[in-house]
């Protein structure tokens, strides 16, 4: 489990800070669904594994930039329970 759900898990350490601060960045700290920005969410948005942990041998390769997505927390769960797909990360460069 990551930070955001209740717990530390080893899984959610080495690189991860660094690519969830550069997915805040790349993606103007704005979730990818719905567009909302930091400010009108009220706090920075949560940033999603596109494909997830548990499906990589070693959970330390899951933590890429091309693999996270920033999502509002609402946008997060409805992705996790399978409601509505996962976008695409930006490429804004």
């Amino acid at each position: 489990m990551s930070d955001q759900w209740g717990g530390s898990d080893p899984k959610y350490t080495g690189r991860w800070r660094e690519v969830r601060r550069q997915a805040r960045k790349r993606d103007r700290s704005t979730c990818q669904r719905c567009g909302k920005h930091r400010e009108v969410l009220g706090q920075e948005p949560d940033v999603h594994h596109i494909k997830p942990v548990r499906k990589f041998e070693d959970p330390q390769q899951s933590h890429k930039l091309s693999n996270v997505v920033c999502l509002c927390k609402r946008c997060h769960a409805l992705v996790e329970i399978g409601k509505v797909p996962c976008p695409n990360p930006p490429d804004y460069e």
